[in-house]
């Protein structure tokens, strides 16, 4: 569980091969860092997802919620449609900042 808040949230994707029933195949690593109201960093949520949209990043963040991620007043992600959808929908209350690197 995240019993402090987290000021800023830091969202990414990354795609690794993985193996499955013999068959090579790419998977959308999902990943989150929060920074806390210290400036510390920490990785909140690795998870392993078939591809990246709107609906697995939901279901990334409706997890993190539920772990007790709060305080978030700023989200940095890449402009991917679905994972911008995604933040609105779960952390509204949040201001988001798109990362060019």
């Amino acid at each position: 569980s995240l019993q402090e808040p987290f000021a800023y949230l830091i969202l990414d994707a990354r795609y690794e091969k993985v193996r499955e029933a013999g068959v090579v195949m790419s998977q959308a690593v999902l990943i989150a860092v929060g920074i806390d109201w210290d400036g510390r960093r920490q990785i909140l949520s690795v998870e392993m997802a078939g591809r990246e949209s709107r609906c697995a990043w939901k279901d990334f963040l409706v997890r993190l919620k539920g772990r007790g991620l709060k305080g978030v007043k700023l989200v940095v992600s890449d402009d991917h449609a679905g994972l911008v959808a995604a933040i609105g929908e779960v952390i509204p209350e949040a201001a988001w900042q798109r990362c060019y690197v």
